[in-house]
């Protein structure tokens, strides 16, 4: 599960990082791709400081992965809907949802008495098998552009993997200090 939580917020921040550009000119006629573009790493920014933050100060990780993963999907289908200004705050939150979740996700294997043992064999076999996510779904969103000269069914399969990782989330045993 944690393997397919870090494919999925992986493949859709380093995606939607790299095609981000594009998507805005084609889409939304963006005039200032730069700086919506920038809203993205913010995003990731604030993410590694807030999210671990209340989630050691609520002592849980579930409900902020399910949180994170179940918005991550439309923020990122937003992000290329919506013009400026509104569209600055889906890619922020696209980018805050996508690393947040992402940073959960390697807190756990430390947390979880099966993988303590080996937390770092566990973490690099979960990272290596994620970031094959950003390797197909950069494909993947480039292929169906070619097909289709649109980049709304990339936009669309990758808040569908946006949204697995609540679905992914789902079946995850509580590691936080307030297990349940």
């Amino acid at each position: 599960m944690l393997s397919g939580l870090y494919f999925s917020a992986c493949a859709c921040y380093d995606t939607l990082f790299i095609w981000l550009p594009s998507i805005l000119v084609e889409e939304t006629a963006s005039n200032s791709v730069e700086f919506v573009t920038l809203m993205l790493p913010l995003g990731f920014f604030a993410a590694s400081f807030v999210v671990g933050a209340l989630s050691d100060k609520f002592g849980l990780r579930k409900p902020f992965i399910l949180f994170l993963g179940l918005v991550a999907g439309p923020a990122i289908y937003f992000t290329g809907t919506f013009r400026e200004p509104i569209v600055c705050f889906f890619v922020f939150l696209a980018g805050f949802c996508t690393i947040g979740g992402l940073t959960l996700v390697l807190a756990i294997p430390v947390e979880l008495p099966q993988t303590r043992v080996l937390v770092g064999s566990a973490v690099g076999l979960i990272t290596s098998f994620g970031n094959l996510g950003s390797f197909f779904m950069l494909t993947l969103v480039g292929y169906l552009r070619d097909i289709t000269g649109s980049f709304f069914w990339g936009l669309f399969s990758l808040s569908l993997l946006g949204e697995s990782m609540f679905i992914m989330g789902l079946p995850l045993t509580e590691t936080g200090r307030k297990k349940r």
